[in-house]
């Protein structure tokens, strides 16, 4: 009788931002096989992570698996994977009739050895493995990987869906990726508190650029279909809160840009670039819709286009107007914040690179009108009026943030501790612009 001859595909060691297929397989098998084992002993188990199409399991006397744990919004979720460091004896399934058979590499070099992942100290040891099969039945093969992934992207963090929610990610250390960093409430422009000519132009501009007629213009004229708001002004003056409504409001999510000193030219280009490639492929299409954010760019390059001292940071000036004009595709719409703009090369503001410039400034009478109505619930004109001189009294002038917290405070008898005001005030040393409360703090 003829030998059957079989095919193997191996695996390398990949970590999840490159875009490579390593665990997803493992993971695919590991987590029937848990589900099955639970069935097995009659024990309770999740329907919803079984696939029918995966057989014949615990042929081996002893199967070793790695336990997961993803732990995100306070939500723990345990995953199972087949052990990539135990595959020594040959593990078998069957996947829509067809038998497989994983083990690890033969003749594997590197096993022992360590290397850097992601962020500057973690670590993993290399390995890999081969998935064989009857070489006639490479089709399967390709269906089961499909399988694998598609099984992988829905359940392996099993994340819920929650469409109200902002995700946030910022950049690797090094620069070259963003990772998840969690995710925060949405944030309602009914908390936004710009004098309101303000916020319907930035919001009718945002809603006609997304416009589909507006992008084929673009396309028309030869214009990259992009746009870049720079918001500037004082510390405490809402734009790190403006951009949270605004990603709210039209259902985006967050990238943020954090230099370090290890970010280079070439990494802040993978990072933009990975967010067309990387973050839509966990399976959620929403993922895609990024604001990408650069916070508190005086505090990064000045009006000579030299680094700040504090950072000593790899990237140059002309790197980050190279990425900024070459940002296009899925996630085309940035905000650069700063609380000094007259620092800012004029490279870096001038029209073509920077489209639309909002001024934050300490509030105004409608602002803290507007403010004082809302945290009292007040409906009197003359209250309102007679709080705002009041304000005026004090000879100070506060950023809707500072409001925020005296209101939140005193919202019972706002006008009667004004003298507090005053005090936090001077204790906040707003006249000394102390930094602005980022995105991700």
């Amino acid at each position: 009788m003829a030998t059957e001859q079989r095919t193997s595909i191996r695996f390398n060691y990949s970590n999840e931002h490159s875009g490579s297929l390593f665990k997803e397989p493992l993971f695919y098998v590991g987590s029937n096989l848990n589900q099955f084992i639970l069935q097995s002993y009659g024990k309770s188990h999740n329907e919803k992570l079984v696939d029918n199409k995966l057989t014949n399991f615990l042929q081996n006397t002893t199967t070793s698996m790695e336990m997961v744990s993803f732990d995100i919004d306070n939500d723990l979720t345990i995953n199972y994977l087949l052990d990539r460091f135990a595959l020594d004896e040959p593990y078998a399934f069957t996947y829509n009739g067809v038998e497989f058979t994983l083990i690890k590499a033969a003749n594997e070099k590197m096993n022992d050895k360590m290397i850097k992942i992601n962020h500057q100290y973690e670590y993993t040891h290399y390995t890999s493995y081969t998935i064989s099969f009857a070489a006639d039945k490479i089709d399967v093969f390709e269906a089961f990987i499909k399988s694998s992934a598609e099984y992988y992207k829905k359940h392996y963090y099993n994340i819920k869906t929650e469409k109200n929610k902002i995700k946030l990610f910022i950049s690797s250390s090094e620069g070259n990726y963003f990772e998840r960093l969690g995710s925060r409430n949405p944030r309602s422009m009914d908390s936004i508190y710009l004098p309101q000519k303000d916020k319907e132009a930035i919001i009718n501009d945002l809603t006609k650029f997304l416009d589909p007629k507006t992008e084929k213009w673009y396309n028309e004229m030869g214009i990259p279909y992009k746009r870049i708001y720079l918001l500037e002004g004082i510390p405490g003056g809402g734009k790190s809160s403006l951009i949270a409504a605004l990603a709210s409001l039209f259902g985006y999510n967050l990238a943020i840009v954090s230099f370090t000193p290890k970010m280079t030219d070439v990494a802040l280009l993978q990072a933009f670039r990975s967010l067309n490639d990387s973050h839509d492929k966990k399976g959620n299409e929403d993922e895609k819709k990024i604001f990408f954010v650069l916070e508190d760019m005086d505090c990064i390059f000045n009006k000579n286009r030299t680094s700040s001292e504090e950072l000593h940071c790899s990237l140059t000036f002309s790197g980050v107007l190279n990425a900024l004009d070459g940002i296009t595709s899925d996630n085309k719409i940035g905000f650069i914040s700063t609380n000094h703009i007259e620092q800012l090369n004029k490279a870096l503001i001038r029209p073509g690179r920077i489209d639309y410039i909002l001024k934050f400034d300490y509030a105004t009478k409608e602002q803290i009108i507007m403010m004082f109505n809302k945290f009292t619930t007040n409906q009197d004109k003359l209250v309102a009026n007679e709080f705002y001189s009041g304000v005026c009294a004090l000879n100070i002038k506060v950023s809707t943030s500072l409001l925020q917290q005296y209101l939140l405070n005193y919202c019972e008898k706002p006008i009667d501790h004004l003298d507090e005001l005053k005090k936090m005030y001077e204790s906040s040393n707003v006249q000394k612009e102390v930094d602005e409360i980022g995105l991700y703090n």
